[in-house]
């Protein structure tokens, strides 16, 4: 293997970046009014990392605004990609998660990955309310299945096929230790920090610092740190046997962090050392989100993804989107579709029926037919064996139905709350 060549760290523009997308997007909308990102300010790594926004809105939003923000914000998302072609990698996606104010304070809604999040822009009182609604959140079951979950999905040796480098320009010969630390080692040993101090606290790094002082093996995690303190320079680490050896490493290294947590919760039936089939089957036996939430988890980041998918569809000669295209081909179907109808099935008709079933039930009462059709229609064109050169003409015909699609899983999900049961609401 070549030794690879090292372009110097550049400089941190990620505050210039939050405030101008801020801004630029809320001068299109100014339904607008806040923005927060994942995990903190120190763990966005200069050249590497993509900044993941969540907006938080004014309330009384429905469909039809969301698409409408949605479109504007992908058209704001396209302008930059042109005028800065070095945000091309922090660009790589519009929001995800889009909250209004009230949704994101109602109990029933609450998700723990809102307690990652740093919370960058917007009314003063709104940014303090948020920020210590979160931090002081009691310690709940529902936490604990999250944190689990998450580890136990990351719980394997590190595929080096599963998370290809996207839109990196020069900076690409250090995406492979980027990957492994900040995509695959972060957020199961983040997750498992969590459990162990039954809290969980928004930093990437703050949990490296804090593994390395209750997790075995301190000095795995002292090199992990200095790794990122520099750049990734460390040209033996990408050559093997070296970069084998430090897969075995970082695997053993969360393996004896999952030990100390077993040790401390007799309850969570699973045996030490545990195979990622034995951990999964342990996780498969915690509490399932209630039903609503399940819902509503999946539904809310189908809000900003017919600008996603515009912007996908566009021609940037420096912006390669068909890897993230083939991303959303192969969850959207199941996230936004089959996902929460199986869930109105199961919670409201009372009984596990397929999705077109549900869509047939739903037909003569909560939804018209052109409803039904276009569900039918969606699951079609969300196809994830569709051939890559095909991607972005059928990524632009998702967002010609889009409209009338979201609007349709609207009325499921108000449906699903007319109906829940008393203890539900």
């Amino acid at each position: 293997m070549t030794t690879p060549l090292f372009i110097p760290k550049p400089e941190n523009s990620f505050d210039e970046f939050i405030e101008t997308y801020f801004l630029r997007c809320r001068a299109e909308c100014p339904e607008i009014e806040g923005s927060a990102g994942k995990w903190k300010f120190e763990d966005l790594i200069p050249g590497l990392s993509d900044f993941d926004t969540r907006f938080l809105t004014r309330g009384g939003l429905g469909a039809e605004d969301w698409n409408r923000l949605s479109m504007a914000v992908g058209k704001v998302h396209l302008e930059l990609a042109l005028e800065r072609p070095e945000w091309a990698r922090t660009l790589e996606h519009l929001p995800g998660v889009n909250l209004m104010w009230d949704e994101l304070f109602a109990p029933q809604n609450y998700y723990t990955e809102f307690c990652q999040w740093s919370f960058y822009q917007g009314p003063a009182d709104k940014i303090q309310q948020a920020t210590e609604h979160f931090s002081d959140r009691t310690w709940s079951d529902q936490d604990v299945a999250y944190h689990w979950k998450r580890i136990a999905l990351y719980y394997d040796r590190y595929s080096r096929t599963i998370d290809p480098p996207i839109n990196l320009g020069e900076f690409e010969s250090k995406y492979p230790l980027h990957s492994r630390f900040m995509h695959y080692l972060a957020p199961p040993l983040h997750s498992a920090v969590c459990l162990h101090d039954r809290r969980t606290a928004p930093g990437k790094m703050d949990a490296f610092r804090r593994a390395e002082t209750i997790f075995p093996q301190p000095e795995v995690m002292e090199s992990v740190r200095d790794a990122i303190a520099r750049h990734y320079e460390i040209p033996g680490w990408y050559e093997e046997p070296e970069i084998t050896r430090l897969d075995e490493r970082l695997e053993t290294y969360l393996r004896e962090a999952i030990n100390v947590l077993l040790e401390r919760d007799p309850n969570f039936d699973c045996p030490r050392d545990p195979s990622p089939v034995q951990l999964n089957a342990a996780v498969g036996q915690l509490p399932a989100t209630a039903p609503l939430a399940a819902l509503f988890e999946n539904v809310k980041f189908a809000r900003f993804m017919k600008g996603r998918l515009w912007f996908f569809g566009q021609e940037i000669e420096w912006f390669d989107s068909l890897p993230l295209i083939r991303i959303e081909l192969g969850r959207i179907r199941k996230n936004f579709l089959v996902t929460p109808l199986e869930i109105f099935s199961a919670q409201i008709l009372g009984e596990k029926r397929s999705w077109n079933e549900v869509v047939d039930a739903l037909a003569d009462q909560e939804i018209s037919a052109e409803d039904a059709a276009v569900f039918r229609k969606f699951h079609a064109l969300a196809d994830p064996t569709l051939p890559e050169s095909e991607y972005k003409k059928r990524a632009l015909e998702i967002v010609d139905i889009f409209s009338p699609f979201l609007i349709a899983l609207e009325k499921v999900s108000s449906a699903a709350a007319r109906h829940q049961s008393p203890k539900e609401k």
